[in-house]
């Protein structure tokens, strides 16, 4: 009997040593399983920070096109106002100057022909001197200062931006002094791009 006792002694003693083994294998599991959670974190870490890097400079853009949407709106606001003092009315100066010309100035002429596609003309509406100068009114004039840039087609606007620059407004104003308020303000509507309209907000 005393025997089966000290036999029994050894059997609870393995026990204790088995599930102390068992107690080790779970902790370096638990340490295992902590290491790899951390090594998946570092190693997302790459893709969070190229993520936030591409959000940083959207948000830039953003920021930057509606700063710019500002300055260009302020800058059109301006020449409005310039616009309404040059061409007072139906019997202004301007306009008459406009109507005077029995030949075409050059770059007047161009000029004109960029405001009345901006202001919703066909090229056929245009394509001589007589018919642009006939539709020279105050009316016209009334209808570019309420004109939002983001109504008009992007294509129009890149193909009139393109004109514009081509043109000098010294040029411009050595033909008539009239056109050449009507090109500072053309200069400022045409500023705007894709970038600055996103700034400003489209219209749909």
């Amino acid at each position: 009997d005393g025997g089966k006792g000290s036999d029994g002694g050894k059997g609870s003693d393995g026990g204790k040593g088995s599930d102390s083994g068992k107690n080790n294998n779970n902790k370096n599991n638990n340490n295992n399983d902590a290491t790899n959670q951390e090594a998946d974190q570092l190693r997302g870490f790459p893709k969070i920070i190229s993520t936030m890097a591409r959000w940083l400079s959207g948000m830039r853009k953003v920021v930057a096109a509606h700063a710019l949407a500002r300055v260009l709106e302020e800058k059109l606001r301006k020449a409005n106002v310039a616009l309404l003092r040059a061409f007072g009315g139906e019997g202004s100066n301007a306009l008459v100057e406009l109507r005077s010309y029995r030949i075409a100035p050059k770059h007047t002429f161009a000029v004109l022909q960029q405001v009345l596609r901006l202001a919703g003309r066909s090229e056929d509406e245009s394509p001589t001197w007589g018919k642009v100068k006939a539709q020279m009114n105050y009316k016209l004039i009334k209808s570019l200062i309420v004109l939002r840039p983001s109504a008009i087609d992007p294509k129009v606007l890149g193909e009139v931006r393109k004109v514009v620059e081509r043109i000098q407004v010294e040029d411009v104003r050595k033909e008539s002094v009239a056109a050449g308020s009507i090109y500072e303000w053309l200069l400022s509507f045409s500023k705007f791009n894709s970038e600055s309209l996103q700034g400003a907000g489209r219209k749909k």
